[in-house]
């Protein structure tokens, strides 16, 4: 006999309306690491996509950097298919920076994922850098340069989030902007 495992709404909807711990008006993290732990009960790979129709990933990395660097994990960038969240944990002794896969490692873990992507495929990425040390992040392309970073800053600073529009100028190069970003902050 087959089970079955439900999301709990109210989990979605204080996530979708920005409330919990204080934040003004958005997503609190640890409402949303809730509700993907549940979807992971449901599809196994820590995405939204296609089991409720949001195309959401979420993914709390806490590696610490070896020589202030920490390589992106392809499949973390490949979550799903509107929006992916990485949220940096680490503790930080000086600035360090989040080195990229290559563009067709990324599409390889979209395929691996079910999601075939296609020339000017594109989705929002969101870097939190929720670190315990007040350092910044900084998003860096691969070594062979199969990204080209764009906009005014790569770095995310302590307790902030950047955000970058990712485009798939092929299937093995594109281009990340930069759209800014906002602190996070919480009530007194």
């Amino acid at each position: 006999m087959a089970t079955s495992t439900t999301v709990s709404l109210p989990v979605l909807q204080t996530f979708q309306q920005g409330k919990g711990s204080g934040n003004f008006g958005m997503p609190d993290f640890d409402q949303l690491n809730k509700l993907v732990t549940q979807i992971n009960n449901l599809s196994g790979n820590g995405t939204l996509a296609g089991v409720m129709g949001l195309g959401i990933g979420f993914k709390t990395v806490s590696t610490a950097p070896t020589a202030n660097n920490l390589a992106a994990v392809a499949g973390d960038l490949a979550l799903a298919t509107d929006e992916v969240t990485i949220n940096l944990t680490a503790v930080l002794g000086a600035g360090a920076t989040y080195t990229l896969p290559t563009v067709a490692a990324v599409v390889a873990a979209f395929a691996a994922n079910g999601i075939k992507v296609q020339v000017g495929s594109s989705y929002k990425l969101r870097i939190a850098n929720e670190s315990s040390a007040n350092f910044a992040w900084t998003l860096t392309a691969d070594s062979g340069a199969t990204w080209t970073l764009a906009g005014t800053s790569q770095a995310v600073a302590q307790h902030a989030v950047g955000e970058w529009q990712v485009l798939f100028t092929s299937l093995t190069a594109g281009t990340m902007t930069s759209m800014g970003g906002y602190a996070l902050t919480q009530a007194p």
